[in-house]
């Protein structure tokens, strides 16, 4: 392998620092900074010819914020549950109001990097039965409201301070007390929730934290703009949601002698491999199609995906590996590749973009690359698991097929 010329290994580990940075609002300023680097000074660089929308994309971050479920902190009372549409949200389990302590520690907390000079708009997507259940106490980064016990003496509302700011939304057409309606609380209603910010004297990391007492209450997700005056709604939601879910990519490998996706190659014995050209073979979910890599045949992948269940088994190990051929039709331009743990009981995560139209690409990666929650901010597998599914997946319209062609698990 010919040797990496140095300025494209500078270019390599900034972007890698660039992505690992961005994951975490504690350093997605640093991130910003770095990703503008490369575009000025390593513009000619491949990596950056390769990548540039992407970068640029990312280098004018920090204007809004569409936080998801695995972006949202949940703690005491409040933990993971179902959400008919977004598939999870954040829910209440108990009434905490009886324990002051227990109360305080019960809530869901959001973070964002503001930018200097900027002013913020921020919304949850809540759920609740009642005006009552929607109701929370707010603490927050910068700020400030009148002392409960000496009006005229302002003090700090910081999260996890004393001091907290009453929020009560009102809903139209719902009871103001639970008792006015009774039966179970719960998210029965679902709407965005203006959060009052304040302004903010720099920029830098910001939390929103809000404390519940009520069971029932629930977030899906959470809204912070610079740009916008009112919540997306209907379609705009969607393609909004769409868009949150693509932009969150796999962290590339600082490895030197990466090949040009940045991965070392899986290595290992064959676990299992399926080349289609008998047929769709042990996938659900797919067609046989013609245009195979050697002029044969492949499988042709629906956006909502073809997938593997139970058809092998392999041991979690430093080389075990996915690897397979892709290609997309024109507007395609990343994949989503899950893989079901049950240790962990929810799916590890890997995203493959910079697809290019007509094309096809080697896709490569370890399963201890992978990672849990969408964003790839959670835990990886152990050494160990075992591992029996595999399904590939991407956003499109209902008629767009990826071809699929020399499918191997590796261990």
């Amino acid at each position: 392998m010919p040797a990496v010329p140095a300025k494209e290994l500078e270019a390599r580990r900034l972007f890698y620092a660039a992505e690992v940075e961005s994951r975490r609002m504690e350093t997605f300023g640093a991130a910003l900074e770095k990703y503008r680097t490369l575009l000025g000074d390593y513009a000619d660089t491949r990596l950056v010819q390769l990548d540039t929308p992407h970068i640029a994309r990312r280098s004018e971050g920090g204007k809004e914020y569409l936080l998801l479920t695995g972006d949202i902190k949940g703690n005491g009372a409040v933990r993971l549950g179902a959400h008919p549409e977004l598939k999870s949200c954040w829910t209440c389990q108990e009434d905490v109001g009886h324990d002051r302590s227990k109360a305080r520690e019960t809530y869901v907390e959001i973070e964002f990097w503001a930018l200097p000079q900027t002013g913020y708009l921020c919304w949850i997507f809540a759920g609740a039965c009642c005006e009552e259940t929607f109701t929370t106490y707010m603490q927050g980064t910068d700020m400030t409201g009148p002392n409960p016990k000496k009006s005229s003496e302002k003090v700090p509302y910081d999260v996890g301070g004393a001091f907290a700011a009453l929020v009560e939304p009102k809903v139209k057409g719902l009871k103001r007390t639970h008792a006015q309606h009774g039966g179970e609380k719960q998210a029965s209603r679902w709407e965005w929730i203006q959060i009052p910010l304040p302004k903010y004297p720099a920029g830098g990391l910001k939390k929103v934290r809000l404390m519940t007492e009520n069971k029932g209450f629930s977030v899906g997700m959470a809204l912070v703009s610079s740009v916008r005056k009112a919540p997306p709604r209907g379609e705009e939601l969607k393609e909004e949601l769409i868009r949150a879910l693509a932009e969150r990519p796999p962290l590339p490998s600082p490895a030197e002698d990466a090949p040009s996706d940045g991965r070392p190659a899986p290595s290992g014995r064959v676990v299992f491999s399926e080349n289609f050209d008998s047929g769709t073979g042990r996938f659900n979910g797919g067609t046989s199609a013609e245009g195979g890599v050697r002029g044969t045949k492949a499988l042709a992948v629906p956006p909502k995906g073809a997938d593997l269940w139970g058809v092998f088994q392999v041991t979690v190990k430093e080389t075990t590996a996915i690897r397979f051929k892709i290609k997309p039709p024109a507007g395609i331009t990343s994949v989503s590749v899950n893989i079901w743990s049950d240790r962990l009981n929810e799916n590890l995560r890997y995203h493959v973009r910079g697809l290019k139209p007509d094309e096809w690409k080697q896709v490569e990666f370890r399963l201890l690359d992978m990672r849990a929650r969408w964003d790839m901010s959670g835990p990886p597998p152990e050494a160990g698991d075992i591992v029996k599914s595999f399904k590939l997946y991407y956003t499109g319209p209902e008629e767009a097929r990826i071809l699929m062609d020399d499918f191997e698990v590796r261990e």
